[in-house]
């Protein structure tokens, strides 16, 4: 049947640029209160509500709250005697306490305790257990917001800062953070990249005894933002020149200070330059590093107190077949977390021996995923899970694990899970691209299994084995269970095996990711596992941009498309209020023509045609403050248009929805409609 969608408004819009002609057929949907605008984006809800059978989204809701996993924890630190969290269920975050044994909980602030607002981080006063202070985002607001707040009243004392880190000095008097604001650019040159404006990152504090914020130190340089890393004896600032190089400065204690843990100063930089390193943390009159300029899967370096980059240590050199990942320190000790051939190992640094060794400590699995969450004085917490172990968080003691908690009961080990390599597609390229497959024991090679794919590759970020796919909230193991097959790609542009990985995939080396990811299609299909009616594609923000280009690339190869929060306007995107934060991954369409034409041979808006293109289910949020929503709406009003086949194209907004899939209502109706429609796709249903 060939679908009627709702009428868009079509306002084109002409630009020259480099002496290069741009159609914008619908840039006026890039203004998400036009009364026309917003009567289309009612209209395209209402379609895709009618699309679907009601009841049967409903029983599959039932089904997925069956199936609900527990909360999971994204934030695990020690305070007032048992641990504050960060916990998100349904989509929906929240801030709790649970007690020392991690068994009872106590909800401090839930979504919209303060109204539109959703916290993202929480970190408590360490002498007063009343105090917290939380970092979120007002809904619809590009910047987040530190709420300095009374935990047991909800009073809020102040709202500061609008940068992506804070928490308190050890002494609980002042609490600590980041800024990080938009300025224009000198003329002559410009910002980072030659953009028109660029962001200025600078640390303040908030004296809780005053109501004074105090501004501590502006960079000099443009950056993507600032992070800051503090321990009871340390504070080390992370100036973000772009998602891999960082400045860092050091403020250290005086000792003679009057009030308990010293003052801190400020003090030389402790590296001039931006440069690709990861803080570890402070141990042994040392601060730790890993620094990728000395290899590229990773160096550990030492600089001692008190001293800058040029005092530096080489502890352990770097070694192909280990990305060092991240670290931190515990008990005077320093461990490890590295990634072997995208899986997690976690090691204890031995310095006893002439040449530092790394001693291995256990994970449950040898195909899954660490993470820190935080530290006690005594414990650090890790997250840990598996496509087919259920996320857990461990607590670690230096040398061994305990399970503080399960996000459900239910492992799938009689699954197979294997990692196999595919050559990329890019013409002339011979790189080998990892990925994993999981499948039942009893699958074959028979050419027609349903397929799900899950990739990313982007912003220097590894995607790690997971226990549910991150788009649909499908766990693998059902998936896998009811005879379909999970793949899992790891594209470049991410940090798997280190710097030249992540550069392989970024720039104008961007192309790369989609042409790794088709690699792998093909050889599952010349392997005899599937078809391209069989292949359904899932995404969300970049991995979004990369649905979203695959199936204009490459409409005849796929199935299905899952399209959540996409980037898809390539040409505009650097004009949204983070565009100066991802033209350092991406580029900059006003640098240069030869650049400019690059976006343009891939960007999806640019690039939907007059074929037939697969089922395609889109998703975007009104409150999106990450990537704006109009790239989800540009894109869906242009592959309506202009399909071809008789295929479905359905376009879902959330009213509240962030960068996410929604939060209760709206959580469990879009996980819904999206594992209904990719598996009617795939002739499942």
């Amino acid at each position: 049947m060939k679908y009627q969608y709702p009428v868009c408004p079509k306002k084109p819009v002409t630009e020259e640029r480099f002496g290069i002609t741009i159609q914008d057929d619908y840039r006026n949907l890039e203004n998400p209160q036009d009364p026309e605008v917003l009567a289309w984006v009612a209209a395209e809800n209402a379609y895709t509500d009618a699309w679907f059978d009601q009841e049967e989204v409903q029983k599959r809701i039932a089904r997925l709250q069956e199936l609900k996993l527990g909360p999971a924890y994204d934030q695990v630190k020690e305070w007032a005697g048992g641990f504050l969290c960060l916990k998100t269920e349904e989509g929906i975050h929240s801030v709790v306490f649970r007690d020392a044994d991690f068994r009872n909980e106590k909800v401090l602030l839930a979504k919209y305790d303060i109204p539109d607002f959703v916290p993202w981080f929480a970190a408590g006063c360490p002498n007063d257990d009343r105090l917290i202070a939380v970092l979120g985002n007002y809904d619809g607001k590009a910047r987040p917001t530190h709420i300095i707040m009374d935990a047991q009243t909800k009073e809020i004392l102040a709202q500061v800062g609008n940068g992506f880190a804070g928490d308190w000095d050890p002494a609980g008097k002042r609490y600590w953070y980041t800024r990080t604001d938009v300025k224009e650019a000198p003329e002559a040159g410009g910002g980072q990249d030659g953009s028109p404006s660029a962001s200025i990152s600078s640390v303040w504090f908030y004296d809780v005894e005053t109501g004074e914020e105090v501004l501590v130190f502006e960079d000099s340089h443009y950056s993507v933002f600032a992070d800051q890393h503090v321990s009871p004896d340390d504070l080390v600032i992370e100036v973000m020149a772009d998602y891999s190089h960082s400045y860092f400065y050091a403020c250290e204690r005086t000792p003679d200070a009057k009030e308990p843990g010293g003052e801190l100063f400020l003090t030389a930089p402790l590296c001039a330059a931006a440069r690709e390193m990861t803080y570890v943390g402070t141990a042994a009159g040392r601060r730790w590093f890993i620094d990728k300029e000395e290899a590229a899967t990773g160096a550990l370096i030492a600089i001692p107190l008190g001293e800058d980059l040029a005092a530096r240590e080489l502890v352990l050199p770097g070694d192909p077949a280990r990305t060092l990942e991240s670290g931190f320190c515990l008990g005077g000790k320093v461990y490890l977390i590295t990634m072997e051939n995208v899986a997690s190992r976690l090691y204890r640094l031995d310095l006893a021996t002439p040449a530092a060794a790394l001693v291995a400590i256990p994970l449950p699995s040898a195909m899954g995923a660490a993470a820190l969450l935080g530290q006690s004085a005594t414990e650090a917490f890790l997250m840990y899970e598996s496509f087919t172990e259920a996320p857990r968080v461990l607590g670690f003691d230096g040398e061994k694990t305990r399970e503080l908690y399960r996000a459900a009961e239910t492992d799938y080990d009689e699954l197979v899970c294997e990692q196999l390599w595919a050559k990329t597609a890019a013409e002339g390229d011979e790189t080998l691209i990892p990925y994993y497959m999981i499948r039942r024991p009893d699958a074959k090679p028979e050419g027609n299994a349903p397929v799900l794919m899950y990739a990313y590759g982007g912003y220097n970020v590894s995607e790690m084995p997971g226990y549910v796919n991150r788009v649909t909230s499908l766990r693998v193991g059902e998936w896998v269970r009811a005879g379909g097959i999970y793949v899992h790609v790891s594209l470049r542009g991410g940090s798997e095996f280190g710097t030249a990985w992540h550069e392989g995939g970024m720039l104008m080396k961007k192309k790369n990711c989609y042409y790794d990811f088709i690699g792998v299609t093909e050889k599952l299909i010349a392997d005899g596992w599937s078809q391209p009616a069989r292949i359904a594609i899932s995404g969300l923000s970049n991995g979004g941009l990369m649905v979203s280009a695959l199936m204009t690339m490459r409409p005849d190869l796929f199935g299905c498309v899952i399209d959540s929060v996409p980037h898809t306007d390539m040409v505009r995107f650097a004009e949204d209020d983070r565009g100066h934060m991802y033209i350092t991954e991406y580029g900059d369409p006003h640098e240069s023509r030869e650049m400019l034409a690059y976006f343009l041979s891939y960007s999806p808006y640019h690039n939907v045609r007059p074929v037939a293109y697969p089922p395609v289910y889109i998703q975007t949020g009104e409150c999106d403050n990450n990537v704006p929503p109009y790239h989800g709406k540009k894109f869906a009003a242009r592959v309506q248009e202009l399909n071809t086949s008789e295929n479905p194209v359905l376009f879902r907004v959330l009213a509240k929805g962030s960068h996410d899939r929604g939060s209760g209502a709206e959580y469990w109706q879009t996980a819904a409609e999206m594992q209904i429609f990719l598996e009617k796709a795939l002739g499942m249903l």
